[in-house]
């Protein structure tokens, strides 16, 4: 037993001293590897003509609060963008918008990235989880679509393809652009999504729950955590 504890605190220490080294992301340099995942605001006031949003330049303002804030401690600040006007939780569907629909849509989350960029941020993360808008738009549990933006991965990932290319116009070597990415039921499909996003110019994933399924991933027996950790060590290993 003596032996075992030993092992087990050995490995443990190694755990702890890799989550502690730096890392450096393009030209963002992280001081170690731990993460505080984005978060819905619960109780916190909202601005004065909305929610915690940013679409307009009256946002930089608190945006700016925040990332000096973080900057003072030496931590790094990326502002989640997530369209939530349209959700599956909400039962809504996006097989009714028009093309035009995807296209301004597509330009709001362009113009929300680049004010998070003016006020700072070390880069964003597109909200394609949690059953919400791009989750949907890319998943074939909700894209039914038969336009350009449905039908296999490239036509379901069109619209964020579209949003990474214009990102990409002003994002620098100091400005990340991250997408949380909602698993399905199908772990190759969600390699495949992965290696998709990796492509089109995604730079840091990050794995999470997606649309609700009645069945659940097969995962081994021996495996203590659940299915997203699960899918996102099987992803990591593809990108």
């Amino acid at each position: 037993m003596k032996n075992t504890r030993f092992i087990c605190c050995f490995i443990g220490r190694l755990v702890i001293l890799k989550i502690l080294n730096s890392i450096r992301i393009k030209n963002v340099d992280f001081k170690n590897r731990i993460v505080m995942a984005p978060m819905v605001h619960f109780e916190l006031s909202p601005c004065k003509d909305g929610g915690i949003e940013v679409y307009s330049h009256a946002h930089i303002d608190y945006l700016k609060k925040l990332v000096e804030a973080c900057h003072s401690n030496r931590t790094k600040f990326f502002a989640q963008i997530a369209y939530p006007s349209i959700g599956y939780h909400n039962g809504d569907s996006i097989d009714q918008l028009t093309e035009d629909d995807m296209e301004e849509i597509k330009n709001e989350f362009v113009r929300a990235a680049k004010l998070c960029k003016q006020a700072g941020c070390d880069g964003i993360e597109l909200h394609g989880a949690h059953s919400f808008f791009l989750n949907m738009v890319t998943s074939p549990l909700s894209n039914k679509r038969g336009d350009k933006y449905g039908g296999d991965i490239n036509g379901r990932l069109l619209l964020v393809k579209k949003i990474v290319e214009e990102v990409k116009v002003f994002a620098d070597d100091d400005f990340i652009i991250s997408y949380r990415m909602g698993w399905n039921d199908d772990l190759e499909l969600d390699i495949q999504t992965a290696q998709a996003l990796e492509r089109i110019g995604i730079e840091l994933l990050h794995i999470s729950s997606g649309i609700p399924v009645d069945r659940k991933l097969e995962i081994p027996s021996d495996f203590i955590f659940n299915e997203v950790v699960y899918t996102g060590i099987q992803i990591k290993k593809h990108v």
